[in-house]
């Protein structure tokens, strides 16, 4: 895997009162991805982990067997920098990412920078994810300048159900 590769451990309850530890690592990890520095877990157990090294999120979806599932959610655009550096999961699923780097491109082809914006997922039926990315109101080519940093990883309670 490589120097600061990264990894989280679970420790799970066992019938006989004491713990069980897995290790889970991205199925890709590489040297420096700092895998486990950014991490949310729901209710169900899915654990959500950002890696904005790889401009991407891994959920490890727990089965009957206490056998974790991994999805890897990637930027869909590759002006989607620092994605991962906030993650959060509701109690149905849904997924949110913060994107703080995001960069777009206005009518006239300028790109403005560091707008910062928010990756939606949505379980779909199929066990994948549908993407949705929310950006500030944008007034001509002045832009609402929102830095989503650490202190805003909590789903809001509008989103929560």
């Amino acid at each position: 895997m490589g120097f600061e590769a990264g990894a989280i451990f679970v420790y799970r309850p066992q019938a006989s009162g004491g713990y069980e530890e897995v290790k889970l690592h991205s199925s890709d990890a590489a040297e420096r991805d700092q895998f486990g520095e950014n991490i949310t877990i729901n209710d169900d157990g899915v654990i959500v982990v950002g890696v904005p090294a790889k401009k991407a999120v891994y959920v490890y979806t727990p089965d009957e067997t206490g056998t974790y599932s991994e999805t890897k959610l990637g930027a869909t655009n590759h002006l989607y920098q620092e994605f991962g550096e906030a993650v959060d999961i509701n109690s149905n699923g849904l997924i949110v990412v913060g994107v703080p780097g995001y960069t777009y491109i206005n009518s006239q082809g300028n790109r403005v920078t560091n707008l910062g914006g928010v990756a939606v997922y949505t379980p779909d039926a199929d066990g994948g994810y549908t993407e949705q990315f929310l950006i500030p109101p944008i007034i001509g080519d002045i832009c609402i300048n929102i830095r989503l940093r650490c202190g805003y990883r909590r789903i809001p309670e509008s989103l929560r159900t």
